[in-house]
């Protein structure tokens, strides 16, 4: 008669030590569980339900109501009132162009030139690093003293080098005609850094094999950069493109911290923003909701198109 052996895992401290060994791989696994259930489950789910509630007023007691989709209806009577959203739309969408076809090809240039080691290859790294490292709000606060009109070194150059007079010299961050492009500016700024470090790392896995092998068939330095390091970096571009179309619908710190919204710089997202300061949660959970219709097949769609540009290569 055969024996049947039970296999257990067996430690030096015998089965009491196996037992906590499980509590504390339960406990590991239940902390990042109860994280996601908490603070993405529920929340988001809350939010759900939110966009199609309101409080009453009109009770005694301030309670909530399900007032069915007036909450989106909201939306629509606001956008036929006034251009505000329309607004917010437009400067939104302006993001897309400014972060993948200026940022990137830029960030690509840099990156590809660090690559090669130009002279001081090692400072404009660090250079080009710093505005990421750097609180967001401090870089934001250091560039908008740059347009100041009365310490900032833009309107002191414009007044004593170009012998512009002070009333010719704009208001940088609040007027409508050049308000919402210095935050463009300020985009390509802080981003292009974060953008060349990823690039750089990126490009340092591209096989020196391949590289020789196009150099002694004389491939030229674009030929180089394009038919060779793109492709192979692609999976890094392509993400990249698609956080740029992700900054359509996220971008609030720019006009907040920079220009209060001011020269009608206001985003898609600095809107909702706002309109969660002024105490309208309900409302601007129905305005997330409209966001994610919007945005989610947009995201997949450049997914799916950055995808069939080249085909992922393995090196």
């Amino acid at each position: 008669m055969k024996e049947k052996v039970k296999h257990t895992l067996s430690t030096p401290s015998g089965d009491k030590l196996w037992k906590g060994d499980k509590i504390f791989i339960v406990l590991m696994i239940a902390i990042p569980m109860l994280h996601f259930a908490l603070f993405t489950l529920y929340v988001n789910f809350d939010s759900f339900i939110m966009a199609f509630q309101d409080v009453d007023y009109t009770a005694e007691v301030n309670t909530l109501k399900w007032v069915g989709l007036d909450n989106f209806k909201k939306f629509f009577t606001e956008w036929g009132e006034n251009d505000l959203w329309m607004r917010a739309v437009i400067n939104s969408f302006g993001y897309l162009p400014v972060t993948v076809c200026v940022m990137l090809p830029l960030s690509i240039f840099a990156g590809y030139f660090l690559y090669r080691k130009i002279p001081l290859s090692g400072l404009y790294k660090i250079l080009f690093f710093l505005p990421s490292i750097i609180s967001i709000v401090v870089l934001a606060i250091v560039f908008r003293n740059m347009f100041d009109a009365s310490i900032g070194p833009i309107n002191w150059i414009l007044e004593n080098i170009f012998k512009m007079s002070k009333d010719d010299i704009p208001n940088w961050l609040v007027d409508e005609k050049y308000a919402m492009w210095i935050l463009y500016l300020y985009a390509i700024w802080a981003g292009i850094g974060y953008n060349v470090v990823l690039l750089f790392g990126a490009m340092t896995r591209v096989p020196t094999e391949v590289i020789e092998s196009g150099r002694l068939d004389g491939v030229g330095i674009f030929r180089e950069m394009f038919q060779i390091f793109v492709p192979i970096i692609w999976p890094t571009v392509s993400t990249m493109i698609i956080f740029g179309v992700t900054t359509i619908f996220t971008q609030y710190i720019h006009p907040m911290v920079l220009t209060s919204g001011n020269g009608k710089t206001y985003t898609i997202a600095y809107l909702i923003i706002s309109k969660v300061n002024q105490g309208r949660l309900y409302y601007s959970a129905a305005l997330g909701i409209m966001l994610i219709v919007i945005a989610l097949p947009m995201i997949e769609f450049t997914k799916w198109l950055t995808g069939k540009i080249y085909d992922t290569v393995e090196t």
